[in-house]
């Protein structure tokens, strides 16, 4: 285990209610993307560094085959309960986006990652790229949610996530593999100090 994978594993020993990054709602640019049917019933989706988050109850409920990545088992112990309070089915895959299973390559229609990629050091980046790239079908969407360089740095320096410029998401090696077919500002509704602007990206596999 990581030193990285130990401090989320120890964070998320916190009621749901205390983790600061869940969301009792599903983000409105992903019901976009469910009411455009860009995302439908019968796909396949992983949802990267989603442990404990209601996105994948939302795509489970609604006829996708659900499966969540996470590195922190306790994670994933938290939303196999809210998936049985749910009553829905999910896959869970306690791994990193760096070093996912070959079982799950070309399996995917969909990846989503609500907060993770902002975790990821920049070293690792292309790596994270080249993974998800790995695990989408041709054609398949990847969807990220990021903080952006107009949030100010944070005076919390646990779990602290890097701030993601356009220029981070534009780089040629990034887009070799990916076609950027979005990306655009929206507003976090549940921050405290106030309303920040968070990056909503989509990025189709070559």
């Amino acid at each position: 285990m990581t030193l990285k994978q130990a401090e989320f594993d120890s964070y998320y020993n916190k009621e749901l209610q205390y983790i600061k990054w869940f969301e009792p709602y599903i983000q409105p640019k992903m019901l976009d993307e469910w009411n455009n049917q860009s995302i439908r019933a019968g796909m396949w989706l992983l949802d990267v560094g989603g442990g404990c988050s209601l996105d994948s109850i939302f795509y489970a409920s609604n006829g996708i085959h659900t499966v969540v990545l996470d590195f922190s088992e306790n994670a994933l112990n938290k939303l196999k309960k809210l998936a049985d309070f749910y009553g829905v089915k999910i896959e869970c895959e306690n791994a990193s986006i760096l070093s996912v299973p070959e079982r799950l390559s070309n399996k995917f229609d969909i990846l989503t990652d609500n907060g993770c990629f902002h975790h990821i050091e920049p070293e690792y980046r292309l790596q994270y790229i080249n993974s998800a790239s790995h695990l989408l079908k041709k054609g398949g969407l990847l969807y990220i949610r990021a903080i952006s360089e107009y949030v100010p740095p944070s005076t919390d320096n646990s779990l602290s996530a890097y701030r993601i410029s356009a220029d981070d998401i534009t780089r040629k090696e990034f887009l070799d593999k990916f076609k950027l077919v979005e990306m655009s500002l929206f507003d976090y509704i549940l921050n405290p100090r106030g309303r920040q602007k968070i990056w909503f990206i989509k990025l189709q596999r070559r």
